[in-house]
């Protein structure tokens, strides 16, 4: 036989799958303890063409992450303003940067904001689906983990200040995302449409 000839491979019980004589590629067989394996973050024998997704992080994840991110970011920096110590402040604000000063966590927050609202507007919501899209919304909560840091820590040395706020202005009231109850009904009936 020559290195053309398919060989039948039995996989207990499963259709015998084709393989070519010679042919050292991995072969994926079922896992026999239960569940899916996964490796670098997708199922065994997923495309490779689909790249890998993070398990449950959907593109409607990535976006409202991004959306909370940037909430994050600016609470954040109205709150520098309560550390009692120009020095600290002026430090703080100098790290923060500009958004034209590549690398600072400013210019990620202005990258973030054009995906959240150019990109997301021309593309809809699969906006997200990239991962370069999804990096820097990582970069932007990493940021802000660091900047809640040395606000904290500020404000530990130094003491804090009560800021005057502006008459008229209140805080937006706390919205509740119903994104993961809709999709987990609508999973529900998809399930049931399809035993029923």
């Amino acid at each position: 036989m020559n290195s053309t000839q398919l060989q039948p491979v039995a996989q207990n019980g499963f259709l015998p799958a084709a393989r070519i004589a010679g042919d050292r590629r991995p072969q994926y067989t079922p896992y026999r303890g239960g569940g899916n394996q996964t490796f670098a973050g997708r199922a065994y024998g997923t495309p490779g063409f689909l790249g890998a997704v993070r398990l449950g992080q959907t593109a409607q994840t990535w976006y409202n992450r991004a959306r909370a991110a940037r909430e994050r970011f600016q609470t954040l920096k109205g709150q520098i303003a309560t550390i009692d110590n120009k020095v600290a402040r002026d430090t703080i604000i100098a790290w923060l940067g500009g958004p034209g000063i590549e690398g600072t966590p400013e210019w990620r927050y202005a990258g973030v904001t054009f995906n959240f609202t150019t990109s997301v507007a021309q593309e809809g919501i699969q906006a997200y689906d990239k991962s370069d899209r999804q990096g820097r919304v990582e970069q932007l909560e990493s940021f802000n983990d660091e900047l809640s840091q040395k606000i904290e820590s500020a404000r530990v040395t130094y003491g804090s200040r009560s800021v005057p706020t502006v008459p008229g202005v209140t805080p937006p009231a706390p919205t509740m995302d119903l994104t993961l109850p809709i999709l987990g009904v609508g999973a529900l009936i998809a399930v049931a449409v399809f035993f029923g």
